[in-house]
């Protein structure tokens, strides 16, 4: 049986912008979710909102969007929060964002937590239903950390989220000059149990 799922010591996160290279720090800055493959790509940015593609709703984060073979940052919740009441929430759990960036041809995600859905910069938990694959690359990060590398002050996290909320509308673009490099490996640990369920005692 499945005992236990643990981030593996090769998991890493790295940017290539505008021609220097910086190496995030695991369980700091970024870390591996459980749903994640094992897999390792280099791929460019993109920033898909919410993630979310709601035909009913009409609205899609992706619409007129590459993110083929790229790596798409995504913000957890959606434009109307975390409330069960909203028309999106069925598309705010994790799986469901990983699956559909996943539908959409991307090679991995990385989910933040944006600055209106938490008083502080934090990560995602590592664990998630434990046996789940998604079958691309997933990790969480800071929003504060990529403010500093990717966004900076112009085209900030809470900004960027801001406008979403306010809107109601998908504001997606492909970051310019930007490459992540994602090692994902996750460790699963087995365990082994008696199939004994009772003794029956003889004459």
């Amino acid at each position: 049986f499945l005992a236990a799922v643990k981030e593996g010591p090769g998991t890493k996160l790295a940017f290539r912008l505008r021609g220097k290279k910086y190496d995030c720090k695991m369980d700091d800055e970024f870390n591996l979710q459980s749903v994640s493959s094992d897999t390792s790509l280099t791929a460019p940015l993109v920033f898909a909102g919410y993630g979310i593609t709601a035909d009913s709703l009409q609205y899609d984060d992706y619409a007129g969007l590459d993110v083929k073979e790229k790596i798409v940052l995504v913000l957890r919740s959606t434009p109307e929060g975390s409330k069960n009441d909203s028309r999106f929430a069925k598309h705010a759990p994790l799986m469901v964002k990983v699956f559909t960036a996943r539908e959409h041809g991307a090679a991995g995600r990385i989910l933040i937590t944006g600055p209106i859905d938490a008083e502080s910069p934090k990560l995602i938990s590592f664990e998630y239903p434990q046996s789940a694959n998604s079958g691309i690359a997933v990790m969480s990060m800071r929003w504060d950390v990529l403010d500093s590398l990717v966004f900076g002050k112009k085209n900030s996290t809470a900004t960027l989220q801001q406008t979403l909320n306010n809107t109601k509308k998908p504001s997606s673009f492909i970051v310019d000059d930007a490459e992540a490099e994602m090692q994902t490996q996750v460790v699963k640990e087995y365990g082994t149990s008696s199939n004994i369920l009772g003794v029956i005692e003889g004459n």
